[in-house]
C-alpha cells in the first residue's frame, strides 16, 4: 500500500531548484529541451529563497579589485527583474515570486515542488529514472530521463547512484594546497539559521522558550558580537557534525542559539534599543554551506584560484574570497573565519560540472567538483549560477547531438562557449566568433562618443543625488558623499584604473596645494588582462606641485605600453595636496582608497597573514585626462566580440550632451535578418544588494525605436517601451536591408551604454 504512482519522461531531470539548478533548467528549456525541475521544498531558490534568506553573492562581492565581474546570463536577468520590482528595499519574498515567474514562462519546464527524490535506477553506468514522493498531492513520481542534474547541494542524487564524491577537508598533500590542513578530516563549513526583526513602534516583551541557550553561560560573549536586529552569517553551528545524519540536531541547536541571543538582547537590560523590536521571521531550516562534493573529470583546487589557471573549457568564473569558517562556528575559539583575498577573478572549467563515473549525470551548485579549499570561494550562489547555466546549455547540446556530457568537452566545447556568450554569459577572454552573426560585418557609427577624461565641469550635485535615493539606501550614500564638495585631500594613498588602448604617455590631474610639495606616484600593469590591481610595477616617479589658490592641471609622465590593458595609477599619500572631484566614476573605471586593515580575518593569499592594508572602492572619481586621449568608448566596440570589459571597456558610451543618441549598422551589400540582439552596458562592479539602488540601471535604454532601410524606404521594426533588461532580443519578419538604426529615447541618466549588438 502507498501513495498513487505516476510516471513521466523528460530529456533532462534537474533535482534541486537552487539558483544554479534554476539557471540549468531555464537555459535548457529555452533551447527546446523538455525539463523536469524537482525540489523537495515548496519554494524555489534554495538558500536564496525567503524560506532560508541568504543573499546571492558572486565574483564582484568578494574581491577588493574584482571590477566588472558580476555574473551575466540568467542570474543577471533574475537579479535585474528583482531590483526592478523592489528597488526601495531588500525583500526575499519578492525574489521568490521572480523565481516562479522565470520558471512559469518556460513551456518546456514541468515543475515538481514538495517532491523529495529518494530513489534512483542505474543501468550500465547510466541513470534511467529517479523517484520520490510529492506529499502535497500524495503522489509518488517516477521521472525517467536521458540526462540528470544533481543540484541538491548535498550531492544526494550523486551519492544515491554511486557517483564518486569527496567530503570534509583534504590534507595539504592531496592537491598540494597551502591553505589546506596538514591532516585531512571530516569537518565541513558550519550552517547558519537566518532571522529578522522589525520595530513595531511600541515596547514588546519576549519570553524565551525553555530550550533556549543561556547566552552568558555559553562563553560566546567573550569572542563574538551578538548585537543587531537580524541574523548574522556567523551565528553558525555544526562544522563538526555530519550535516545529513545530524541535520535535525543541527536545526535544534540553531533554534536554541537564535532564541537565546534574542532573549539576551531583549531581557539582559543592556540593549534598550531592542525594546520595540519583535521577531519578524525565523527560517525553518538553516542555510547549509557544505557537504558532499561530486568528482568530475577536473577538480578545481586552490592552485587554480591562486594562479588564475586558463582552461580550454572555461564556462564560468568566480571571485569571492576563499572564505573558510571556524569549524565550531560561533562556539569556536578561533577567528570566526578568514577571508583569503586573491588578485582578480578565476575561471571555472566545464569538466567540474559532470560526473567522472556516472556518464549522464551533470552537477552544479555547491556539489560541483572542487577541493574543500577551492569550495571556500566557489560556493556562493552567483558563482555557481554560471556553472548551472553552462550545464543547462550542455544538456541542450547533448540532446542535439545524442551524446554524453563528457563528449561535449571532447568535441563541442567551442560551440558550448559560443552558445553561452550569445545568452549573455561572461566567459573570460572568449569572444563572439558566431559565423551567423551578421552584425560582425557591418560598419558601426554613432551620434556621439564619450571621452575618457573627467573634468570638474561634470561635477555632480551631491545633495540632489541624495534626494533621488530611496530611504533604505540613503545612509550608505550619505557616507559615500560625506564631506564632498569639489575636492578631496590626499590624506590616503589612492588608486585609479585607467583603460589604455595602446600607450599612455602621461596622465593629467587637477590639483592644488598651499605649498610646494612632491606628488609621488607609481604606474602598474596587471599580470593578466582580466585584472585591475597594482600587479606589476612599471614606473615609479614624482612631480613637483607648486603652490596655487586654484586648481591647476599637472602632468604626470608615465610612458607605458599597455597593449590594450588597464593601467593602475597609484598616488601616494600627501595631505598637502588637494585633488578635484569630477563626480561619478566613468563606467568600467574606478577610484580606490588604500585603508589600514583592522580586521584580522582579512588575509592575502600571497602571505596567508593578516593584510596590512586593503583597497576600498569609491563611487566618485578625481578629475583626470590622459595623454594621448584614449578612445575606449567608441561605437565599433559593439561588434568587437566582447560582451564585457576585458582589457578595454568594450562598450559604446554616448556623450552626456547628446539629446538624441543613436547607433547605426550599415552593410556594403543588403543582408537578410529577422532578429536583433542588443546588450546594454550596466555597471557590473557594484554589490547588488547594498550599492545598486536603481530601479533601472543607469545606461539601459528604457524607451527606444529600431528602424531598417528596406529598398528606398525606412521602416520601424520595433518600439521598445519600459525596458529594464540588460539584453533585449527583437524578432520580426525577415527583411533585406543594408542599414539598421537604434534611436534611444529615454534612460535613467542622460547617457546610453551598449556592450554588444548582434544580427541574425
Amino acid at each position: 500500500m502507498g501513495f498513487k504512482e505516476k510516471k513521466t519522461t523528460f530529456d533532462l531531470v534537474v533535482v534541486g531548484a537552487g539558483l544554479a539548478g534554476l539557471c540549468a533548467a531555464i537555459q535548457a528549456a529555452r533551447k527546446g529541451v523538455k525539463v523536469a525541475l524537482v525540489n523537495d521544498r515548496g519554494v524555489l531558490g534554495g538558500n536564496a529563497s525567503a524560506e532560508i534568506g541568504v543573499f546571492i553573492n558572486g565574483a564582484n562581492d568578494g574581491g577588493q579589485l574584482n571590477l566588472n565581474s558580476r555574473e551575466g546570463g540568467i542570474c543577471s536577468e533574475i537579479m535585474l527583474e528583482y531590483k526592478y520590482r523592489t528597488p526601495a528595499r531588500t525583500n526575499q519574498f519578492i525574489l521568490d515570486g521572480v523565481f516562479l515567474d522565470f520558471v512559469y514562462r518556460e513551456k518546456n519546464i514541468e515543475m515538481f515542488l514538495n517532491t523529495c527524490i529518494d530513489s534512483a535506477k542505474v543501468e550500465n553506468g547510466l541513470i534511467t529514472s529517479v523517484s520520490g514522493t510529492q506529499n502535497t498531492t500524495e503522489t509518488r513520481w517516477i521521472l525517467s530521463g536521458k540526462y540528470f542534474v544533481d543540484n541538491t547541494g548535498d550531492g544526494a542524487l550523486g551519492a544515491m547512484v554511486g557517483a564518486e564524491y569527496m567530503k570534509g577537508r583534504e590534507s595539504k598533500d592531496k592537491f598540494n594546497e597551502l591553505i589546506a590542513p596538514d591532516v585531512g578530516d571530516a569537518y565541513v563549513l558550519p550552517s547558519t539559521l537566518m532571522f529578522s526583526t522589525k520595530n513595531v513602534g511600541y515596547k514588546v516583551p519576549f519570553v524565551a522558550p525553555d530550550f533556549a541557550f543561556d547566552i552568558p553561560k555559553t562563553g560566546i560573549l567573550e569572542r563574538r558580537d551578538v548585537k543587531g536586529f537580524t541574523g548574522k552569517w556567523y551565528y553558525e553551528i555544526g562544522g563538526e557534525y555530519d550535516h545529513v545524519d545530524d541535520r535535525e540536531d543541527i536545526i535544534k541547536d540553531h533554534k536554541k542559539l537564535i532564541f537565546g541571543i534574542w532573549d539576551y538582547l531583549k531581557n539582559s537590560g543592556e540593549f534598550p534599543e531592542c525594546d520595540n523590536y519583535d521577531f519578524d521571521y525565523i527560517s525553518t531550516i538553516p542555510g547549509t554551506r557544505e557537504y558532499r562534493r561530486l568528482v568530475g573529470d577536473y577538480i578545481l583546487t586552490e592552485n587554480d584560484i591562486r594562479n588564475q589557471t586558463n582552461f580550454d573549457d572555461t564556462v564560468g568564473h568566480g571571485g569571492w574570497n576563499i572564505d573558510l569558517h571556524a569549524i565550531k562556528g560561533i562556539f569556536d575559539e578561533d577567528l570566526v573565519n578568514r577571508h583569503i583575498y586573491f588578485d582578480g577573478v578565476y575561471k571555472i572549467p566545464y569538466r567540474t560540472g559532470y560526473s567522472k563515473n556516472i556518464d549522464n549525470l551533470f552537477m552544479c551548485g555547491r556539489c560541483m567538483s572542487s577541493s574543500h579549499v577551492a569550495f571556500g570561494t566557489t560556493r556562493v550562489m552567483g558563482t555557481l549560477s554560471t556553472l548551472g547555466q553552462a550545464v543547462g546549455m550542455a544538456a541542450f547540446l547533448c540532446v542535439k547531438y545524442d551524446v554524453m556530457p563528457r563528449d561535449i568537452y571532447k568535441s563541442y566545447i567551442k560551440e558550448l562557449q559560443q552558445e553561452l556568450l550569445r545568452d549573455d554569459q561572461l566567459i573570460i577572454g572568449v569572444k563572439n566568433e558566431d559565423e551567423n552573426d551578421k552584425a560582425k560585418t557591418a560598419t558601426v557609427t554613432a551620434s556621439s562618443t564619450r571621452g575618457l577624461e573627467l573634468d570638474i565641469q561634470k561635477s555632480i550635485n551631491y545633495k540632489a543625488r541624495l534626494e533621488e535615493i530611496t530611504p533604505q539606501f540613503r545612509p550608505y550614500y550619505e557616507s559615500v558623499y560625506s564631506g564632498c564638495t569639489e575636492l578631496m585631500v590626499l590624506s590616503n594613498t589612492i588608486g585609479l584604473t585607467i583603460p589604455v588602448t595602446n600607450k599612455l604617455d602621461s596622465i593629467k590631474l587637477l590639483v592644488k596645494s598651499d605649498c610646494e610639495t612632491e606628488l609621488d606616484y607609481n604606474a602598474y600593469l596587471p599580470k593578466v588582462t582580466e585584472n585591475y590591481g597594482p600587479d606589476q610595477l612599471v614606473n615609479c616617479s614624482s612631480v613637483t606641485i607648486s603652490p596655487s589658490d586654484s586648481f591647476e592641471w599637472v602632468e604626470l609622465p608615465v610612458g607605458i605600453e599597455a597593449d590594450g590593458k588597464y593601467v593602475f595609477i597609484l598616488l601616494s599619500e600627501n595631505p598637502a595636496i588637494k585633488l578635484a572631484i569630477g563626480g561619478d566614476a566613468l563606467p568600467t573605471t574606478t577610484m580606490f582608497t588604500s585603508c589600514i586593515n583592522n580586521n584580522p580575518s582579512t588575509v592575502h593569499i600571497s602571505t596567508l597573514k593578516m593584510a596590512e592594508r586593503t583597497w576600498e572602492r569609491s563611487s566618485l572619481s578625481i578629475c583626470y585626462k590622459t595623454v594621448p586621449e584614449q578612445p575606449v568608448f567608441k561605437a565599433t566596440n559593439v561588434i568587437n566580440g566582447f560582451n564585457r570589459a576585458y582589457g578595454q571597456p568594450n562598450m559604446w558610451l554616448s556623450e552626456e550632451s547628446d539629446a538624441n543618441p543613436e547607433l547605426s549598422l550599415t552593410w556594403n551589400e543588403p543582408v537578410l535578418i529577422s532578429q536583433l540582439q542588443i546588450t546594454f552596458a550596466i555597471d557590473t562592479t557594484k554589490r547588488f544588494y547594498t550599492e545598486c539602488v536603481e530601479k533601472v540601471f543607469n545606461l539601459i535604454a528604457q524607451d527606444y525605436n529600431v528602424y531598417a532601410v528596406v529598398g528606398e524606404k525606412e521602416i520601424m521594426l520595433a518600439e521598445i517601451r519600459g525596458n529594464f533588461k540588460k539584453m533585449n532580443r527583437i524578432d520580426f519578419d525577415e527583411i533585406k536591408t543594408n542599414n539598421i538604426r537604434f534611436r534611444f529615447l529615454k534612460s535613467p541618466t542622460n547617457q546610453i551604454g551598449v556592450y554588444e549588438i548582434r544580427a541574425y
